[in-house]
């Protein structure tokens, strides 16, 4: 078992993390950590340059390469919803 740290954040962002926390619950249906949540974000950094390997080791559920597109074309399908309705 990996050794696990506090981190101290102030209160916004622990709510903000909730909220993404939320979203992926809702996306993915099934629940995440605060540390899923944060390796999700860590592994969205560089959206273009995904690494498949990483997100089946962070999710475990990812298989194959078509599913990894359409991982791709579903985030960006999220990310214009989400700019659309916030105009992020």
């Amino acid at each position: 078992m990996e050794k696990v740290e506090s981190i101290k954040v102030k209160e916004t962002t622990k709510q903000e993390l909730i909220r993404i926390r939320g979203e992926l619950e809702s996306r993915y249906g099934r629940k995440f950590s605060l540390d899923d949540t944060i390796n999700y974000l860590i592994a969205s950094r560089g959206r273009e340059h995904r690494d498949p390997v990483l997100l089946e080791r962070i999710f475990g559920v990812l298989k194959g390469e078509d599913l990894y597109r359409e991982l791709q074309g579903e985030r960006k399908a999220d990310k214009e919803r989400i700019e659309r309705k916030f105009g992020l």
